[in-house]
């Protein structure tokens, strides 16, 4: 182990000792928590990881959240899941003993995540993974504005036999430490992709499509988003740390995820925020209408005028906006939103953008938020219940978490959640993978298959290692 590491260790180890005993133990009840600083060079890569594991990161802010191990974790589903996990997460913070060490305030937090329906069985890819969930990690690292942050969690009667659970947080954070401060090689193998040969034909999403336009035209819909999985094989085991590499270069703007589930493990970019709490302050994205980037900065620009003069995606848009405008009413006041939307570039893509903020009302969580706002009509349609029961009725899958949610929520209250799409979900040498296209009355069937294409290709490219001859690569795309 390098010097610097082990005086790390030796200090922490210090601290804890130190620490411990003013901690009040409370039987089979309460988290306990010690923040400190740590003093590394700055993050150089992203960690090859044992699970279980979370990386959440936005590379565009150089600020990463790295977390090992599982020092709490609640799961729900139904109805009710979102007053549930807001009443689990207040209850731990009812209990939370958290000592910073930094100096300065430091909010301890918490993974979240929850399925597009609340009613989903999670079966197929998903098989195993809770339909909503809140896990705080046993060891969590934070590279945020120059620092690193170090934050160990357990559960009170972890803390019978001290010793034991201080060993085992020294233990996970020289082997986090280690990871990110050592130099990887590069032993990530080139593959070859190729869709699975059961994967639904183009024709019944087609189909699909069409059916989804009959029902608009009977008035009973204004949107509906069909979504697609496709699933695809590779050659050799996927490398989840090479593609969180190469979609945070690709997507610096998108919010970065990595996480370990089931013996799976969970890749994204996704640009998409649902909303975002910071000390009253609200803050959503409504994002919908996708057009295609050339690279040439040019002819970007005519696609982009396009896109903001097309009717059909205009309309499409404001479906999205005005979802989110009305749901805000009930939980906020003094709502802003831009008359007109803006252009989000996104690698190949680009999409509308219409930013809104709002001021939250009074004992408004979270999770109350997530409640009002999901599911946007970007990922369902409108009206919201409609549609959501059309997608219930006519797709053959569970979307699981695709189209639902992930976020990152503090203990005292702020935190962000955002839409999951552009992701895959790994397992050996398949990964599942999602998209869906929003369809409105005059949609073009073809056109909206190959805008599925294109959001499944930003996920696809980021899957292997290039090939000097990328012909093995394109099998998986069309």
């Amino acid at each position: 182990m390098p010097d610097n590491i082990s005086k790390c260790i030796h200090l922490l180890s210090e601290q804890i000792k130190a620490t411990l005993p003013r901690l009040y133990l409370v039987e089979d009840k309460g988290l306990y928590s010690l923040t400190t600083h740590l003093q590394l060079d700055q993050l150089p890569t992203i960690p090859q990881l044992p699970p279980p594991f979370l990386v959440w990161g936005r590379p565009d802010h150089n600020h990463y959240r790295i977390g090992l191990g599982t020092a709490l974790q609640f799961e729900t589903h139904g109805k009710g899941r979102f007053q549930q996990l807001q009443h689990d997460f207040k209850s731990v913070c009812g209990h939370w003993q958290h000592y910073s060490l930094t100096g300065q305030p430091y909010q301890p937090g918490a993974f979240c995540a929850f399925a597009f329906d609340e009613d989903d069985t999670m079966t197929g890819p998903w098989q195993g993974i809770a339909n909503s969930l809140i896990t705080i990690p046993e060891v969590l690292l934070e590279f945020s504005e120059g620092q690193y942050t170090l934050t160990l969690s357990c559960q009170s009667h972890r803390l019978q036999s001290r010793q034991s659970q201080i060993d085992t947080w020294l233990e996970r954070t020289s082997s986090l430490l280690a990871s990110i401060s050592g130099l990887q090689p590069d032993n990530e193998k080139p593959n070859s992709l190729y869709r699975a040969p059961n994967n639904p034909l183009d024709s019944d999403w087609l189909e699909l499509v069409k059916n989804a336009k009959e029902t608009i035209h009977t008035k009973r819909l204004s949107k509906v988003v069909p979504a697609r999985h496709i699933r695809i094989h590779a050659s050799h085991p996927f490398n989840e740390t090479a593609i969180l590499k190469r979609l945070a270069k690709s997507y610096p703007s998108c919010l970065l995820l990595g996480m370990s589930l089931a013996n799976k493990i969970l890749i994204a970019a996704t640009p998409e925020r649902l909303v975002a709490l910071n000390n009253g302050t609200i803050s959503c994205d409504a994002l919908g209408g996708t057009g295609e980037c050339s690279g040439d900065a040019q002819q970007d620009n005519l696609r982009a005028h396009a896109l903001l003069q097309d009717t059909k995606t205009r309309h499409e848009h404001a479906l999205i906006v005005d979802h989110l405008r009305h749901r805000l009413d009930s939980v906020s006041a003094h709502i802003s939103v831009p008359d007109t939307p803006s252009i989000f570039p996104l690698g190949h893509l680009q999409h509308l953008w219409t930013p809104i903020k709002a001021q939250c009302k009074p004992g408004i969580s979270l999770f109350d938020l997530a409640a009002s706002l999901h599911p946007t009509p970007a990922v369902a349609g409108s009206p919201t219940a409609t549609s959501r029961r059309w997608i219930a009725e006519n797709e053959t899958f569970n979307r699981g978490w695709y189209s639902g949610c992930v976020g990152w929520i503090q203990a005292d209250g702020n935190g962000e959640l955002a839409v999951l799409l552009r992701a895959a979900l790994l397992s050996g040498n398949a990964a599942d993978l999602y998209a869906g296209a929003g369809i409105v009355a005059d949609s073009d069937p073809q056109a909206e298959l190959a805008e599925t294409e294109l959001k499944l290709n930003t996920i696809i490219d980021a899957l292997c290692k290039q090939h000097d001859n990328d012909e093995e690569q394109q099998k998986a795309q069309r």
